[in-house]
């Protein structure tokens, strides 16, 4: 398996600063810092094409990792620091043969601690810079203390070994966990004969399995622990009208509704009321005769407290080759990351 990789003059990494404006105003984004890759990292070979495939805060938000290579068969994980990317910079030599997916399965990079990470069904221990991989189920994965668990319900260790099985209804699948609060969101197909009726989804206490919340969803990926488990946050609408709402856990109450655009991906800050909206458009299927999912027009910062837009920015995009085939090139929009505390983004990509 190939590790190495080729950095030349494409990778640009920009952090910004969310700065909000008084009540009724926008804010924006203020720049802090702008790094080319190479100004950190040499090569000789500077003509080969590259992409960020990943990006992700530490979990105290002083780092930065970078999954970053000229196909996501051939990869590095990079580490910054936040402050000062110049400085104590760490290259692995891990080949996690990654790429983050907003749309289908909102797969990202979870760091759950400042020791460990989770790349897609890679398991890196960033102390020794191991990686072990599991065996691929088509599930996601999350991140409870001391260990991993899939949403099959199998239960990892950090070595990628099988510590046990948890009992659950066989039709629920899970989407998310808050391992601070020990909260299990599952989803599930209600049925009549070959005919689906609706989609459940709600929470569930992982000691006692009580339901413990119905979440009035109308989507079931894409909903998202937030606020250390507090809160929840999912679709509603009907298909490309949809709008984005916030559920204290506790009391069943709705914190906050956004407006209407179509988004289809949501990633919230850890420990703030924060989430990153990503606002994509729609095109005519000619094939099938149908709507489908069209560009990304926007990347909005809205505080579910408030239930106000904070600031949006229009991504940038980058050519990446993200499958088997080298000749395929596609376009992306640059790889982001909200911070834990909601006060920073970084975005990352090829500079075309």
């Amino acid at each position: 398996m190939r590790t190495h990789i080729k950095i030349g003059v494409q990778l640009l990494f920009l952090l910004f600063g969310i700065v909000s404006s008084n009540a009724g105003e926008r804010g924006h984004l203020r720049q802090i810092w702008k790094l080319r890759l190479k100004e950190v990292i040499q090569s000789a070979n500077v003509h080969e094409p590259l992409a960020v495939f990943g990006l992700s805060f530490s979990p105290d938000g002083q780092r930065i990792a970078a999954v970053v290579g000229s196909t996501w068969k051939e990869e590095n994980v990079i580490i910054l620091r936040t402050a000062d990317p110049k400085t104590d910079v760490q290259r692995l030599g891990v080949n996690p043969q990654y790429y983050e997916s907003e749309v289908v399965s909102s797969r990202s990079i979870l760091w759950p601690t400042p020791g460990h990470m989770i790349l897609d069904r890679s398991l890196l221990n960033l102390s020794n810079g191991t990686l072990c991989t599991l065996p691929f189920t088509g599930y996601n994965l999350f991140s409870v203390p001391d260990q991993i668990i899939g949403s099959d319900l199998k239960v990892y260790d950090w070595n990628c070994q099988v510590r046990r099985q948890i009992d659950h209804q066989a039709t629920w699948r899970l989407v998310d966990v808050s391992a601070e609060r020990s909260l299990l969101c599952f989803y599930q197909f209600v049925t009549r004969g070959a005919m689906l009726v609706r989609v459940d989804s709600f929470v569930v206490d992982a000691n006692s399995q009580k339901i413990l919340f119905m979440v009035p969803t109308t989507r079931a990926i894409g909903v998202k622990f937030a606020a250390n488990g507090k809160t929840i946050c999912g679709m509603q609408g009907r298909e490309w009208r949809d709008s984005v709402s916030c559920w204290d856990i506790d009391t069943g109450k709705e914190v906050s509704s956004s407006g209407r655009p179509t988004h289809l991906f949501i990633q919230p800050a850890i420990n703030a009321p924060r989430i990153v909206l990503s606002d994509y458009g729609r095109k005519i299927d000619f094939i099938d005769i149908r709507w489908t999912i069209g560009s990304l027009r926007r990347r909005i910062i809205w505080d579910y407290r408030t239930g106000q837009e904070i600031v949006s920015w229009k991504p940038k995009f980058q050519d990446a080759i993200t499958g088997d085939n080298p000749a395929a090139v596609y376009r992306r929009s640059y790889r982001f990351a909200i911070s834990p505390d909601g006060e920073y983004i970084i975005e990352g990509g090829r500079e075309n």
